[in-house]
């Protein structure tokens, strides 16, 4: 198995979108769609999902975390692994 990537989706998102923008099959991933708080969700989830990666899934016109500052303050905050946002239509 390849890099793990711990994914939080603020929308529902397709596998098939997700694989998309994981841009690779070879890869362990855990879903978590956090019902509030993002941040702590995804600490939560490292506890026990050690990823190399977080990717933070947004739509348009849905929920925005990089306005929120929820990607700024996750990439401060878990710095030490690449933390990216994508947006889906």
């Amino acid at each position: 198995m390849g890099r793990k990537i711990l994914a939080l989706a603020a929308e529902p998102i397709s596998g098939e979108r997700l694989t998309s923008a994981v841009g690779t099959d070879d890869a362990e991933v855990l879903v978590v769609a956090p019902e509030s708080d993002p941040l702590p969700a995804i600490q939560d989830a490292l506890a026990t999902f050690p990823a190399d990666e977080i990717l933070l899934v947004t739509c348009e016109g849905g929920q925005n975390w990089l306005d929120e500052g929820v990607v700024s303050d996750a990439r401060d905050r878990f710095g030490d692994r690449p933390v990216r946002h994508l947006v889906v239509d």
